[in-house]
């Protein structure tokens, strides 16, 4: 009889476990959810096969950050876009760093929540996610510039212009972490901005669509993506459609941003 009730305890525990464990890939998530409250964490995987590094980090961002880490690939990318609001139709044709930085923009504006890219976390982002609940007028959270990102300079503009951006970088957080509240001013014009852009390099793009993942018109970062060289028709930049659209917004509404997300260790490749 003993031993019933020893199976009985352990099925249980078992099914006590598994109700408490969050599961990244079954998590309701939906623009109508509170994904700021339920600490919605998105990581994006646009390329190929997962290298170890890359699955580290997931491993990494799922145990410290302490939120709900959603994946998001090309398998299961469809269920997240919406009917209202398809993507451009120039996605398709974009590098996989690109169609990251697209998405990036299409989440935090329908979605809301946090973002991370693949690079280990060291730490719990509950703190950060309790700043956008507690505070009606802070709709991002992110990484604080300048020891933490560089800027990305928009290519129209003046001496004056790219002076304001880098007097203010200390005020400005990175596109790396992040955290923002859905369908904000700040969401609105990032996201109008960005398919403004991609209308404008739609037929370059589908002329001469990306083929390498890391892909961009400038070779850049280091190391220069698999074409192993900079001579390429794909016409966009590393950092066109997506920093040098929301450091601009964020000078706009610099009251509206907060500071506060862990530094990620980056004392091991993450490639």
């Amino acid at each position: 009889m003993i031993y019933i009730y020893i199976i009985i305890i352990i099925i249980i525990l078992i099914l006590f476990y598994n109700k408490q464990k969050e599961n990244f890939d079954t998590i309701k998530v939906t623009p109508y959810t509170d994904n700021i409250k339920n600490r919605i964490l998105f990581i994006l995987w646009m390329g190929g096969k997962l290298t170890d590094n890359r699955k580290e980090s997931i491993e990494s961002i799922k145990k410290n950050t302490k939120c709900n880490v959603v994946l998001i690939n090309k398998d299961n990318l469809h269920n997240y876009i919406l009917k209202d609001y398809p993507l451009h139709k120039g996605f398709k044709y974009l590098s996989s760093i690109h169609k990251a930085d697209y998405l990036r923009c299409y989440l935090m504006h329908h979605y809301g929540g946090g973002y991370s890219d693949l690079k280990k976390a060291t730490s719990s982002w509950n703190s950060s996610y309790e700043k956008l609940e507690n505070n009606n007028n802070i709709w991002a959270v992110g990484l604080r510039g300048p020891k933490n990102f560089g800027i990305a300079y928009p290519l129209e503009y003046n001496k004056t212009q790219r002076d304001e951006l880098k007097t203010n970088h200390k005020n400005l957080i990175g596109v790396s972490y992040f955290i923002y509240k859905p369908r904000t001013k700040i969401t609105q014009e990032w996201y109008d901005n960005l398919n403004k852009r991609m209308d404008y390099y739609y037929n370059d793009l589908k002329k001469h669509p990306a083929k390498y993942p890391r892909e961009s018109k400038n070779g850049s970062p280091i190391p220069i993506w698999e074409g192993k060289t900079n001579k390429t028709n794909y016409p966009i930049l590393w950092n066109r459609i997506l920093g040098q659209i929301i450091y601009p917004l964020q000078l706009k509404y610099l009251k509206n941003i907060e500071y506060g997300i862990p530094k990620p260790d980056r004392s091991k490749p993450y490639i």
